[in-house]
């Protein structure tokens, strides 16, 4: 059996695939991976010796080493989510039906340890169509702020997870955020054009001042005027941190 000087353990060619043999801790341990590139069959042995070790290290620590991705949602949704304030927690849970939709019933509810970057970007590709948010009504079309969003929240919850000691290393990178575009050229008012505005909104005989209200929410927050505007209540506002949470 050839031994490999740039990897870990033992590679074998058989035919389109390499085989890997692995011995961590004592134990051995035996993966295929269908590649005729021996410098990848190498990178995944490297990868797979630094994970089993990881996992040995876990376990003489007291430490799980076979945590799902269902149960880390669970306990963050039951230890984390009720620290945070009303309108982070509501942020969060538009983030959290879709990821729970992906990773836990979408792929079989994948185990920490397994998911890599490249689930995350799977995810994102995922999502933009698949617009599951609780029980609103789907937008017509998923603006690249929401998949940014979702990609914040992954990488609070895997970073749980490191605290936790479930995992080592978060497979949400810099590599893996969503690039926030819009092509849309803003308009924005001069304080004095702003003014008239607010002035005129008081001067409608209807309801004055809840316009009022809604022009000065525009204005200072740059929200969406017929969407996540009209979608912000009372436990999306922080008046200690002065500030209002907005989702997608």
């Amino acid at each position: 059996m050839p031994r490999s000087k740039r990897a870990p353990g033992s590679l074998e060619r058989r035919g389109a695939s390499f085989r890997i043999y692995l011995c961590v801790g004592g134990e051995r341990h035996r993966f295929t991976v269908k590649t005729k590139d021996r410098r990848v069959a190498e990178d995944v042995a490297r990868a797979k010796y630094d994970e089993l070790e990881k996992r040995i290290a876990r376990r003489h620590a007291g430490l799980p080493t076979s945590v799902r991705m269902s149960q880390l949602l669970d306990h963050f949704e039951q230890d984390v989510q009720p620290t945070l304030t009303p309108g982070t927690q509501k942020a969060y849970c538009y983030s959290l039906v879709p990821i729970r939709a992906y990773f836990v019933e979408e792929r079989g509810d994948l185990l920490l340890e397994s998911i890599r970057a490249a689930h995350i970007q799977e995810y994102l590709a995922w999502r933009r169509v698949h617009r599951c948010q609780l029980n609103r009504k789907a937008p017509q079309a998923l603006h690249s702020r929401t998949l940014a969003k979702d990609w914040a929240v992954l990488h609070v919850v895997f970073a749980y997870a490191e605290d936790m000691g479930w995992r080592h290393g978060s497979p949400v990178t810099r590599k893996t955020k969503p690039k926030v575009s819009d092509s849309r050229e803003a308009v924005i008012l001069s304080p004095k054009q702003l003014d008239r505005l607010i002035t005129e909104c008081r001067n409608d005989p209807f309801r004055p001042e809840l316009l009022a209200l809604y022009a000065i929410t525009l204005a200072e927050t740059g929200a969406r005027s017929k969407s996540e505007a009209l979608h912000i209540q009372w436990a999306d506002v922080d008046f200690e941190a002065e500030a209002v949470w907005i989702t997608g």
